[in-house]
């Protein structure tokens, strides 16, 4: 389960390296009815 700290902490990190890990983030925490916007 992914909480708000750990997807905050996502948008901080310089995200270029986690863009693809970002795309699937998005859909686990779409899956947990929580809303995630990535970063860049």
């Amino acid at each position: 389960y992914i909480t708000h700290s750990y997807i905050i902490t996502l948008n901080k990190l310089p995200s270029d390296a986690f863009k693809g890990l970002t795309a699937l983030t998005w859909l686990s925490v779409s899956n947990n009815e929580l809303k995630f916007v990535p970063a860049g």
